[in-house]
């Protein structure tokens, strides 16, 4: 689609198309969100609430400034992405994301999801 995924929001809205500058509003992301996963007969009263914050600490995590952080997810100022952000929290030995992070670090992808089960004891 020739989209530059290094700027913009999260979530793009199309017109036509066309994708827009506009953010995706919250009933739009919902809305969304509710499709698809009936479409794939997943829809366990999910919503996108997780995936703002998951993204903002995955980029958290990867070293994307605060402001670049609230910018891409839609966020009008850095407090949020301190809010949601509580990295002394997340990164802890014992929190799902520092085993994540070690994960990463030894393999393919098929060996992070091997590792991070085996350590989290699934």
């Amino acid at each position: 689609m020739g989209l530059d995924l290094q700027s913009g929001f999260l979530f793009r809205t199309t017109r036509g198309n066309s994708v827009t500058e506009q953010p995706f509003v919250g009933s739009a992301v919902y809305n969304t969100l509710q499709f698809y996963l009936r479409k794939i007969n997943a829809d366990d009263g999910e919503t996108p609430h997780s995936s703002r914050a998951g993204c903002s600490i995955t980029l958290a995590l990867l070293g994307v400034r605060k402001e670049h952080i609230s910018r891409h997810v839609g966020w009008a100022s850095t407090r949020m992405v301190d809010f949601y952000n509580d990295l002394t929290e997340t990164l802890k030995p014992s929190s799902p994301a520092a085993a994540f992070v070690t994960c990463v670090s030894k393999g393919t992808a098929g060996e992070v999801i091997h590792n991070y089960k085996a350590h989290i004891d699934i």
